[in-house]
């Protein structure tokens, strides 16, 4: 990419943490022309015409840029009124990743500068950053609902069917944006499967990224992604009042976290646990393979004088693909931690 106008570093220098990025800037040229971008300047504003009188623009040009800014994920509209852009490069990705309407504009260059940002800047603008330093994580794993059907001692907020159950009049599903930036190295059957519920998910049907779907339509899309062993991440609360996603190794959540996982994403209530006695051992490896987290492992066991499937319970977070993708049925769910463990609510920033 060539040289770009300095008004894209300076709109990135908005963004905390970001002031010195060598990406943002680029990415940001991607998604907003020159008029566009100085029209994003002029924000937060009361309104489309105090941006055409400080600009010299007539309003039915800006309400036009305008429009086309919220629906790529720079402009968005206030609670309290008026119009805003993005405060954190968290909602950038989230926002202007999403929409698969301006892929063809934007080209494939745009996803390979958010990879390189995530690969070279990613780490260090979150040890800049004070928004996950609290005492409890911002969020939580959510087990594989068929991992823990059987399971004495499930409450609602521990099953992803429930939690739809208690949304579906506003249940959407988004396309997952850091499945799309990551497309090109880990592709898949479909992009759609970030679940969203309540004020993100009308922001989402809004500006046409999100779907309304049926209950049974969400659980069809669980299924369909079952084979990728994605774990359901949300925020650290009972109630589903934003978001759930389906996570691997390349979502951004997994791209900030320190060297302890658990500092910004608390386990579910469950550990799994193996019979080691009827594992398959290294002729299956089925459960190493799929555990992000490094929990499920081989050791050699004396008794059997052979390597078997193990937990280290420490790293275990509860998520259930082990569960789920066993082919002997010998790994199963552990209920370890009591009710109080999940905040009522989740009050941190974002």
């Amino acid at each position: 990419m060539g040289e770009i106008d300095p008004i894209y570093r300076e709109l990135a220098a908005r963004i905390e943490g970001c002031e010195d990025s060598k990406y943002i800037p680029q990415i940001l040229a991607k998604l907003a022309n020159l008029e566009q971008a100085r029209i994003v300047r002029e924000l937060p504003a009361a309104s489309s015409e105090e941006i055409a009188e400080k600009l010299n623009m007539d309003k039915e040009t800006v309400d036009k840029q305008i429009q086309e800014l919220y629906e790529k994920g720079l402009v968005l509209y206030r609670t309290k009124g008026g119009l805003r852009t993005v405060y954190a490069v968290t909602e950038l990705k989230d926002t202007t990743g999403a929409n698969p309407k301006y892929d063809q504009e934007y080209g494939e260059e745009f996803f390979d500068l958010w990879r390189a940002w995530f690969e070279n800047e990613a780490y260090q603008w979150r040890q800049k950053m004070s928004i996950w330093s609290g005492e409890i994580p911002m969020s939580r794993v959510i087990p594989q609902w068929k991992s823990i059907k059987d399971t004495p001692g499930v409450l609602p907020c521990d099953d992803v069917r429930e939690l739809f159950r208690e949304n579906e009049e506003t249940l959407v599903v988004n396309p997952c944006s850091c499945a799309r930036i990551y497309r090109k190295v880990t592709p898949r059957s479909t992009e759609e499967f970030c679940f969203i519920v309540g004020a993100p998910a009308k922001y989402n049907m809004d500006r046409g990224t999100g779907r309304k779907i049926t209950l049974k339509e969400a659980m069809d899309i669980l299924k369909e992604i079952e084979e990728y062993a994605l774990v359901h991440i949300g925020y650290n609360e009972k109630k589903l009042n934003r978001l759930i996603s389906n996570s691997d190794r390349n979502c951004a959540i997994f791209r900030f976290v320190p060297s302890n996982v658990r500092e910004m994403i608390a386990p579910s209530r469950f550990e799994a646990t193996v019979e080691a006695e009827k594992c398959l051992g290294n002729e299956c490896r089925k459960c190493t393979e799929i555990c992000i987290f490094g929990a499920a492992q081989m050791k050699h066991y004396t008794e059997f004088d052979e390597e078997r499937a193990y937990i280290d319970t420490e790293k275990c977070m509860g998520c259930g693909n082990c569960v789920v993708h066993c082919p002997v049925g010998v790994q199963k769910m552990k209920l370890v931690r009591p009710p109080e463990f999940i905040p009522d609510e989740y009050d941190g920033l974002f």
